[in-house]
This record gives structure tokens, sequence and C-alpha cells, in this order.
């Protein structure tokens, strides 16, 4: 996935998007990371808004690819 959709995943997930090949395994980490204050009560809206988003993206993306495989 890392060879034909890297690219990709930078515009249609973030361009903050961080993949960790695990050379050598035969496995792949694609991380996407925001900072946030959990204990701040008024940020929790903006924050599962963000994370919904998120997850949202990552399934459009990645869903077909990883059923294809």
């Amino acid at each position: 996935l890392y060879k034909t959709d890297y690219e990709r995943s930078l515009s249609e997930i973030s361009n903050n998007i961080l993949w960790d090949r695990m050379e050598g395994r035969q496995r792949c980490a694609v991380m996407l990371q925001q900072p946030a204050d959990f204990n701040n009560k008024n940020e929790w809206h903006n924050q599962f808004a963000w994370l919904k988003e998120h997850i949202e993206k990552y399934v459009r993306f990645f869903k077909k690819k990883i059923s294809n495989i």
C-alpha cells in the first residue's frame, strides 16, 4: 500500500499522515495525531469532530484496499 497509495493518502486523508513501514515485517502502521487536552471539556466537541472526520477519511481510503489484500 505504501508504494501505491502513499501520495494519495497525503491529499485524501491529511498531509500530516505518518506511515511506519516497519521494515522486515508484514505490517505497517498509518498514523495521524492531533495534540489535545482531554481534560478540557470545552474542547471535546472539536476533538470528537476532528476524530470523526479523520476516521471517515481512513475508512473511505483504506476499506476497499485492505479488503482486496
